[in-house]
């Protein structure tokens, strides 16, 4: 049986599902290093306990492939049960509710999540 759900609803049950995991406000961002600690061009959200949540992949991050290059900024969800859980329950329609969420959240544009 097949069910119509309005998309503000669906996007709000997405929300919702998102919230009970992931909690901005006990979360930091760092930024990537190499060992002379330049920058990478990418930064890194950890949670709470210094475990890696997220990470953001600028064009520069990528300067030995245009195929990278051109997907950013990437965002990379490090917790990949979390990402089948969503594609299992709603499909792809969770991906651009969620990198509104992140945008929302951390005020870093997302062009492409992975």
């Amino acid at each position: 049986m097949n069910y119509s759900i309005p998309e503000n609803r669906l996007n709000n049950v997405i929300l919702k599902a998102i919230d009970v995991v992931y909690d901005p406000q006990k979360m930091y961002v760092e930024p990537l290093l190499d060992a002379d600690d330049n920058d990478e061009n990418a930064l890194a959200y950890r949670n709470e306990e210094g475990e890696l949540v997220f990470m953001v992949y600028f064009e520069d991050y990528f300067i030995y492939t245009d195929k990278y290059s051109k997907m950013c900024p990437l965002l990379v969800i490090n917790d990949r049960e979390f990402v089948y859980e969503m594609h299992d329950l709603f499909g792809n329609k969770w991906e651009p509710v969620f990198i509104e969420w992140f945008e929302n959240n951390f005020h870093v544009p997302i062009k492409t999540l992975d």
